[in-house]
């Protein structure tokens, strides 16, 4: 299963799918910074910004990552930079050659007048020049409503992360002196069971949910003078909801498959030492077959009451104490 995949099913899940918008805008010769209808957009998704002046249809260039043009970096050919509040592409690899607002170089060209930046987060876009007056300025792609690729993306990784967690893919096999051997490998997303996929998918919903939840709690009900009531803890009682919902369904699966944060763990208890005090080594359970060396296992050990006085103890008869 690949990320990509997993963040596809999880937006069809929370009714997030890409939805296609077109803008426009007329132009008045002053005017470089224009709201976009929607937010969260989907930067593979947009078409073009162009500019359309009568019969001329301009494509603008995205300078969106373009960085502050500096001395000591060496340009390769078509890089972008910013110098001036000017928009400019190398033309050749160079270094220290200054960009001039206004002119082409041999080193850079001067793309200005046909260069924007896109803030996708808030849906924005700021224009390098005015586009000229009473042209228009068409604007094509595709948005989420709730989360971008990268949120959702890390949503999903705290999930697998989450619930492959202290679990691995056993696999028993020959090596290659014909021997019995087995082999444990983390599991990831990249390996993970087909039947344990949509148990990650729903952790994942589960843990989305919640980011909007956490959203939702800070909204209060609106009254007005008039008598007007708006209810705005709706959507927070129907979120919550629906996590409950989702999660008792999670945990119903991980019991039945034992797989997950509601697995079942068999543990073993520590015994101390009544020679020496100390506690009893642990190792890894292993198979009638399995001749490998054994694998200690160190649990956690709490550490309370501690003395962090720095006063040594004391050592007696059987080294008591060391």
């Amino acid at each position: 299963m690949r990320l990509r995949d997993l963040i596809h099913r999880v937006r069809l899940q929370i009714g997030d799918p890409a939805m296609p918008f077109r803008t426009t805008a007329l132009g008045d010769g002053q005017t470089v910074w224009y709201d976009l209808p929607k937010q969260e957009i989907n930067r593979q998704t947009v078409l073009g910004v162009t500019v359309v002046n009568g019969s001329v249809e301009t494509v603008l260039t995205d300078f969106s990552f373009a960085q502050p043009w500096s001395s000591t970096v060496t340009y390769t050919t078509g890089q972008q930079v910013t110098f001036e509040d000017s928009y400019f592409t190398s033309l050749e690899t160079n270094v220290n050659d200054t960009p001039v607002p206004g002119n082409t170089t041999a080193q850079w060209r001067d793309d200005t007048t046909i260069a924007y930046r896109m803030d996708a987060s808030i849906g924005q876009v700021f224009l390098g020049a005015p586009i000229p007056l009473n042209a228009t300025l068409l604007i094509t792609g595709c948005a989420w409503s709730l989360f971008s690729d990268y949120e959702l993306a890390r949503i999903a990784i705290e999930s697998v992360n989450q619930h492959t967690a202290g679990s691995e893919v056993e696999e028993r096999y020959r090596d290659a002196r014909g021997f019995i051997t087995y082999r444990e490998t983390p599991k990831t997303l990249e390996n993970l069971p087909a039947l344990e996929e949509p148990l990650v998918e729903m952790l994942t919903v589960v843990n989305a949910f919640w980011a909007l939840a956490n959203d939702a709690a800070t909204d209060s009900n609106v009254q007005t003078a008039e008598g007007t009531v708006i209810d705005r803890t709706t959507r927070y009682n129907h979120i919550m909801e629906q996590i409950q919902a989702m999660t008792l369904r999670y945990m119903d699966y991980c019991g039945q498959l034992n797989v997950g944060l509601y697995r079942s763990e068999v543990l073993q208890l520590r015994r101390t030492s009544k020679t020496t005090g100390r506690l009893v080594p642990l190792f890894r359970p292993r198979e009638y077959d399995d001749h490998r060396y054994p694998q200690r296992q160190i649990p956690p050990v709490d550490h309370r009451n501690d003395d962090v006085s720095g006063v040594p103890s004391p050592l007696w008869n059987g080294n008591w104490g060391t």
